[in-house]
């Protein structure tokens, strides 16, 4: 589990998404969904790490992540190795996908206390070198903020263009990116391959 601090008066709140949504007559209550993650994530507070879930279905977006928040697709906390991935997943694809993000999933530099966990997520190509990402956390210098507390668990992910979980910094000198905790159930591996170990993947302050 994850200790989330809220502040008072302030509380949590759920919010959910269907592919049979409306983003300007829905409410985001589980009987009137959003249609979009990427609205559902704009409408979440900005003060406590709201969760937003979002239905089975497939949904043609490029996400920016731009504040605290728990993403849950239909099979979260499932394991992506041992599920059946061939119904009821809650699909990112990028064959006709748009958002002003690079990625599938993109975390905004200095955002932290977020997870990312039931999703499959397919079909993102490349328009630029390092585009194509399934999931990226990446900070490139050291006059932005990094990121820290992003899980990324229980996704599906195949047929990207570049990296499946991209998590890092570039050209830093300063410790930028903590407590970064991809988890290897997120991508299928062959068994003949060594297993990932499980600490914390943290760079140096």
């Amino acid at each position: 589990s994850m200790l989330l601090i809220g502040f008072a008066g302030v509380s949590q709140t759920n919010w959910y998404v269907a592919t049979t949504g409306n983003d300007g007559t829905g409410d985001g209550s589980s009987g009137n969904p959003w249609l979009t993650i990427q609205y559902a994530i704009s409408q979440a507070s900005n003060v406590v790490t709201d969760t937003i879930y979002v239905a089975a279905g497939t949904y043609s977006e490029k996400i920016l992540i731009d504040r605290s928040v728990v993403l849950r697709g239909a099979k979260y906390g499932q394991d992506a190795r041992s599920r059946n991935t061939a119904t009821g997943e809650s699909i990112l694809d990028g064959t006709s996908a748009s958002g002003s993000a690079y990625d599938a999933i993109m975390i905004d530099h200095g955002v932290s206390n977020v997870i990312i966990d039931g999703f499959e997520i397919r079909n993102y190509s490349a328009t630029a070198q390092g585009d194509g990402n399934a999931i990226s956390s990446y900070v490139m210098d050291d006059d932005v903020a990094g990121s820290s507390n992003v899980m990324v668990l229980n996704n599906y992910i195949h047929d990207v263009a570049y990296n499946g979980i991209l998590v890092g910094s570039e050209a830093c000198t300063s410790g930028s990116m903590t407590n970064q905790r991809p988890n290897y159930s997120s991508v299928p591996r062959p068994s003949s391959l060594v297993p990932r170990p499980s600490s914390l993947v943290s760079r140096p302050s």
